[in-house]
């Protein structure tokens, strides 16, 4: 299982838009990717973990932290909640590819 870990602080409403609906197009996707998400305190989105739970049915790490935003704390953060040993590091507002399992699994036999 591959883990996509995003750091977010108020960029929830690209995180629900871009990331989670991308990850929900890929191929293989809700037995073989886990998210982790650090969001450092956002306001910009109401109740951001239910909305996830809504968007993404698949296995989800959530921690809601109101240490300040610094992106190598939230990534590291996310990373360091989830269980699986291949990470994914993201940004909220990216469109990740269809493909993205089978180019992890490339790069992990490689």
């Amino acid at each position: 299982m591959i883990c996509v870990c995003i750091g977010v602080r108020n960029r929830s409403s690209m995180l629900l838009k871009w990331a989670i609906p991308s990850l929900n197009r890929c191929e293989r996707s809700k037995d073989e990717i886990a998210l982790s998400i650090c969001d450092c305190h956002s306001d910009d989105v109401p109740d951001l973990e239910k909305k996830i739970r809504n968007l993404w049915k698949g296995k989800l790490y959530y921690i809601n932290t109101k240490h300040g935003f610094n992106r190598s704390f939230a990534v590291n953060t996310a990373v360091d909640q989830c269980e699986q040993d291949h990470v994914f590091v993201s940004d909220a507002d990216v469109a990740l590819p269809e493909d993205l399992i089978d180019l992890m699994d490339m790069y992990v036999s490689a």
